[in-house]
């Protein structure tokens, strides 16, 4: 008994053998090269109200020792828009008080928009990630966990960075690398959805 297959089925099934088998040159690799993997760019937006980080007042004794009990997160967001091309953002190491450990890179903003080539600074996503914008002449600063490849710079990733900041400092023992990047990642999703 002969069984007559169709040509389209002969070619269907050669075209799953050469794919398993890897024949064929597939994203233009030749000489069997294995492929490249592709690199990690951590880019985004800088936003801050009227397009300028001036916001954060500091703190009288009384409301320092108010939020020991509420923890709070102040973000304006009225009037939000890009900050000035040039404006240099940096990518930063920090620590469990927020303070700056190393400043692994730099760059300024185009169109309100900044990026990093992970995969060129030999780095990878963490909790102690942080990219930053500060205005030199107030010290006022935006901060963003760096916890994918589109992170955005604005009151919102500041907020969520006050907020952990602050559950670290009012729990004893606690410290960034207790959460993951996922977690801080949700964290300034509930607050943008706040």
């Amino acid at each position: 008994m002969k069984v007559r297959l169709p040509i389209g089925c002969i070619i269907y099934v050669f075209g799953i053998c050469f794919s398993l088998l890897g024949c064929g040159d597939h994203g233009g690799n030749s000489g069997g090269n294995s492929p490249h993997p592709a690199p990690v760019i951590v880019s985004g937006t800088v936003q801050a109200p009227g397009g300028q980080i001036v916001f954060y007042p500091k703190q009288d004794p009384f409301e320092r020792f108010a939020h020991l009990f509420i923890s709070s997160a102040n973000a304006s967001v009225s009037g939000i828009s890009t900050v000035a091309d040039g404006t240099e953002v940096g990518l930063v190491r920090v620590n469990d008080a927020g303070a700056v450990l190393a400043t692994l890179a730099t760059t300024t903003t185009s169109g309100g928009n900044y990026s990093f080539n992970l995969t060129e600074l030999g780095l990878s996503f963490s909790s102690d990630l942080v990219v930053l914008v500060v205005n030199s002449s107030t010290g006022a600063k935006i901060r963003a966990f760096v916890t994918g490849k589109t992170v955005n710079i604005d009151p919102v990733s500041e907020s969520a960075v006050r907020v952990t900041l602050e559950q670290i400092a009012a729990t004893q023992g606690t410290t960034l690398s207790y959460f993951t990047t996922q977690e801080l990642s949700e964290l300034v999703a509930s607050i943008d959805l706040l």
